[in-house]
């Protein structure tokens, strides 16, 4: 059994660094003209106890440790077959946390809308902002964000308050890990933007057809156009379209078409960039960037899957964690 859980043990340890290695990719601030994307993830106060009131702004967290996220605090605990982990998470340590952290607003984010965003936490998280319940993420194999524009624009610091409940147990038929296990972001945006996850690309052969979704400031908003253009791997516009938006209440649905595009499969990989840009009065309020493939694919019951016709039979292992997501 000694010998079982030592190799538990080495495996996570190396689990554990290979995730890092992979997200650490992720660590740089990215910043377009009309949004801000910075990275949130430094200096989290973290206690391992399921206390009362540490979501309070004057809550006292001198004394809780400091750490980077993502962080793990099972892998960082003792392996003893009496924990309720089991088994199949290496007899590793579950239960609560606490992550606290305070900042100061920066003037630039006045007016604007701000979110707090999570790339992942496990499990049944509870997140607050100057002791304001932001709210509730059940489970953990999710990303989620909190807009937090009121705050920002009602005092000059935010502190962060995020209670994790991993404590019931055993939780899943695999190792999980436990707390704030991906990266974290401040997104600063104006007003009016591309919604959050708003842009869904499909392709047909050459023909690529584009839904975008808006969150307008209110519902008065006109004048607004919506420029797409899909560009190559060398950064040419190789297709583009410009959209009157009478409401963008709604989604917007665009077609668009490559002339012999390069098609992607799994030996190349070929990925175009669909830029899509807001603009309100004449003025660029917005600009995302999406990645995407031109492929076709069909499902056969008796022939499994097909790739631009060509039938491809699946290989490789089911990652659980959506963290080789580079």
């Amino acid at each position: 059994m000694l010998k079982q859980i030592k190799n538990i043990k080495i495996s996570l340890v190396l689990f554990s660094l290979l995730y890092l290695c992979l997200v650490g990719c992720k660590e740089e601030s990215s910043t377009i003209e009309t949004r801000l994307r910075t990275s949130f993830d430094a200096d989290w106060k973290f206690i391992q106890e399921n206390i009362k009131g540490a979501e309070v702004v004057d809550f006292n967290d001198t004394n809780w440790q400091t750490v980077n996220v993502p962080h793990d605090w099972s892998i960082e605990g003792e392996y003893d077959e009496s924990n309720p982990m089991g088994a199949q998470c290496g007899y590793l340590p579950a239960g609560f946390g606490w992550y606290r952290k305070t900042i100061d607003v920066p003037s630039s984010w006045k007016g604007k809308q701000v979110e707090i965003a999570f790339d992942g936490v496990f499990m049944n998280s509870t997140v607050w902002a100057n002791g304001v319940k932001l709210g509730n993420r059940p489970y953990g194999w999710v990303s989620f964000a909190y807009d937090i524009s009121d705050i920002v624009d009602s005092t000059d610091q935010i502190t962060f308050a995020v209670h994790v409940d991993n404590d019931k147990q055993p939780s899943a038929r695999w190792y999980t890990g436990s707390g704030i296990y991906a990266h974290t972001w401040i997104d600063v945006k104006n007003k009016t933007n591309i919604a959050r996850d708003g842009i869904f690309v499909t392709t047909k052969g050459g023909q690529v057809f584009v839904e975008t979704e808006f969150a307008p400031e209110n519902k008065d908003v006109k004048n607004a156009v919506l420029v797409t253009s899909i560009l190559d791997k060398s950064g040419v516009v190789v297709a583009s379209s410009e959209e009157k938006i009478e409401n963008l209440n709604t989604a917007t649905k665009i077609e668009l078409a490559i002339s012999n595009p390069n098609r992607w499969s799994t030996e190349t990989p070929y990925l175009y960039t669909l830029k899509s840009e807001l603009l309100v009065n004449n003025k660029l309020v917005d600009v995302v960037k999406t990645k995407f493939g031109v492929r076709d694919i069909e499902w056969i019951a008796e022939t499994g899957m097909w790739i631009n016709g060509e039938n491809v039979k699946l290989q490789g292992g089911f990652v659980i964690i959506k963290m080789l997501e580079l």
